[in-house]
């Protein structure tokens, strides 16, 4: 999952910066294992931005299909560019 950031609609947009890495292992992305073998978990999707926020701290949603699930993320910003967003 990419951002990107404009300071209009329109652009002119920034380059994308990764967010989350499906290919990453993270402790609650994980594959299990289960008498017919591993499950894997799939690529993630759906990721909807939150209208709420703190400072640089934005909100979205993240799907995985097996087991189907639906997290609530969090990016700071200024850690993702590098500088204030105000």
């Amino acid at each position: 999952m990419y951002l990107r950031k404009a300071p209009h609609p329109w652009g002119p947009w920034s380059e994308p910066e990764l967010v989350f890495s499906g290919s990453e292992k993270y402790d609650w992305y994980k594959t299990e294992q289960t008498r017919k073998g591993p499950v894997n978990w799939g690529r993630p999707y759906g990721g909807y931005l939150l209208p709420e926020s703190e400072d640089n701290i934005v909100y979205f949603t993240l799907s995985l299909w097996t087991p189907y699930s639906i997290f609530l993320m969090e990016a700071d910003l200024q850690e993702i560019f590098g500088e204030e967003n105000g």
